[in-house]
């Protein structure tokens, strides 16, 4: 199963870039000292963390979203390249249309920023890149699909024209915002909130809002789908933790007159970094000539001494916050990657161990008397990507209703009706060669097990799945060989 690490190693490179650029954007946004935080937040969450070293066309668009968003000229921040946000940009697009919600209000918002002899140079980029881009991958679709293909306009007039994606499922229209941003954030979704009243940079909120909302119009919803806005809740979560870390002092009055440490006036704040040690700065009002320098020394002696006390403190909740954002980040990115929905990948592990076993008893052209099939909701499984044997293997299909069928069902809708009766029907015909291996889930077996016996089919492997079983979805996945 070598082959299989190097996806997962190209997508952990292009994670490790999607970190890198985060950082730099929240330095941009906010400063050095929070984009610290906010890099410790990025690679807490679970969910980041679970999402972004896989294959999924998600991953690859949050991270070009936040690249663009990197190079973004934000019109109060020096900076940002407009060519290149326009290329990642556009290339994010293309990678998945969703992510054009995000930069129709960032680039109306540039072009009105602009002044009129810049209006013109920007929309000439706009055009000339984007349509660049686009005719790039319409060439790429034209040699791979055979003819002409503009996937874009297909993703957008199948899922959002015809309302094609409902047929995978529907949720309310609240569901990102009461359901999906919770989950998602986890824990960090009390930083979260408390960053966003302490920050001082509100675009990034807006962002995240108008694109929760846009997508909350659409009725099929899924948690992988707010990953490009994820860097931006990272951002607020690193601008709470910033707030928390920093200590100032105020002047210190005593009968009615300031009373001050005579020693060089310091501008610096004190700050618990995590990158770095623990570095005492205190802020000291300015040095006034009639200071008593007697009782400057006093105060000196008693603010370092309440210094002391104080810092403590602070370091002391500092360290508990990001303890607590550990522990309950890696809980759910131990259960999620390691042990919930397992099943359907072992699964494949053991499918691809018969095809291995059978090629060296009896040679490369044994795999073809091979024949899997899988009695799951569609697409339950990996499938050649994990296999890597030429062996024959089918699975129960759920194209959706492109002929606007009002009496529509597919080939898995009709399975599940009546199971046993499908595969009599499927495999009476004489000569028809029955599968020597059926994989499905234990909440199916007994709908099968009359056709499993009259077919000498034994139980050859058994796989937790889930502790949670859910409609055709059960806690195990079971082989059946013959």
């Amino acid at each position: 199963m070598k082959k299989i690490k190097l996806p997962y190693l190209l997508q952990g490179i292009l994670a490790s870039i999607g970190d890198l650029f985060l950082f730099r954007l929240s330095r941009r946004l906010s400063g050095h000292a929070v984009a610290q935080w906010t890099l410790l937040c990025s690679l807490l969450s679970w969910f980041m963390a679970y999402c972004c070293t896989r294959t999924l066309t998600n991953s690859t668009e949050m991270v070009l979203v936040t690249m663009a968003l990197y190079y973004f000229p934000w019109p109060s921040l020096p900076g940002g390249n407009l060519k290149t946000f326009t290329l990642l940009a556009a290339t994010a697009v293309i990678v998945r249309p969703t992510s054009a919600v995000l930069w129709l209000p960032l680039c109306t918002w540039q072009l009105i920023q602009c002044k009129s002899e810049n209006l013109k140079a920007s929309l000439r980029i706009y055009f000339l890149i984007g349509l660049s881009v686009l005719g790039m991958s319409t060439i790429i679709d034209r040699i791979f699909y055979e003819h002409w293909v503009v996937a874009p306009l297909n993703f957008m007039q199948f899922n959002i024209m015809s309302g094609g994606s409902s047929f995978y499922g529907t949720n309310p229209w609240h569901w990102y915002f009461s359901q999906g941003i919770p989950a998602v954030l986890g824990v960090n979704v009390v930083p979260f909130l408390l960053g966003i009243r302490c920050s001082n940079t509100k675009i990034p909120l807006l962002l995240i809002i108008w694109f929760t909302a846009v997508l909350s119009f659409l009725p099929h919803k899924e948690f992988r789908f707010l990953l490009p806005v994820l860097p931006l809740s990272m951002h607020y979560c690193g601008e709470y933790l910033h707030s928390i870390s920093i200590i100032t002092r105020q002047s210190c009055k005593k009968d009615g007159k300031v009373a001050v440490a005579v020693e060089e006036k310091r501008s610096d704040v004190q700050e618990y970094s995590w990158a770095n040690s623990y570095k005492i700065h205190r802020k000291l009002p300015d040095v006034k000539p009639h200071d008593s320098i007697e009782s400057s020394q006093k105060l000196n002696a008693k603010l370092f001494k309440s210094d002391k006390r104080f810092n403590s403190k602070k370091a002391y909740k500092v360290k508990c916050t990001i303890l607590l954002l550990g522990t309950f980040n890696l809980l759910p990115f131990l259960y999620f990657s390691l042990i919930h929905q397992r099943g359907t990948v072992d699964v494949m592990n053991y499918l691809h161990n018969v095809a291995l076993n059978q090629t060296l008893d009896n040679g490369t052209m044994a795999v073809n008397d091979l024949n899997f099939m899988f009695l799951m909701p569609c697409h339950s499984t990996p499938y050649y990507s994990f296999l890597h044997f030429n062996v024959s293997m089918r699975f129960l299909t759920c194209e959706p209703n492109l002929n606007q069928r009002n009496d529509y069902k597919d080939e898995a809708e009709i399975f599940f009706l009546d199971p046993n009766k499908w595969l009599i029907d499927e495999y009476k015909c004489k000569g028809c060669k029955l599968p020597t291996h059926i994989v499905y889930f234990n909440s199916l077996e007994e709908n099968i097990f009359e056709f499993l016996m009259q077919n000498r089919y034994q139980k050859c492997a058994q796989y937790f799945h889930s502790h949670i079983p859910e409609g055709r979805i059960g806690s195990h996945v079971i082989v059946s060989c013959r």
